[in-house]
């Protein structure tokens, strides 16, 4: 079995990442780590200075609550 298993979720398509989920699931064993991977990218200085205070931020902690969720049924 595997010792560690990285699933890359992209938040656009969640559903594609739970069936990653179910896969892992059957291939890990019992000291397997499972790790969740979201990529946000760096908005450039210019574009962030555009748009209203505080949106990135409340945008990373509605990604971290929602991977939060996906990652419930792993632990």
């Amino acid at each position: 079995m595997y010792k560690t298993i990285l699933i890359p979720i992209h938040m656009a398509h969640v559903e594609k990442g739970k069936a990653m989920i179910d896969i892992a699931m059957a291939q890990r064993g019992e000291d397997t780590q499972v790790i969740l991977l979201n990529v946000v990218e760096v908005v450039p200085a210019w574009i962030a200075s555009q748009l209203p205070i505080g949106i990135l931020d409340e945008s990373l902690q509605s990604t971290l609550v929602e991977l939060k969720a996906i990652a419930d049924p792993l632990i």
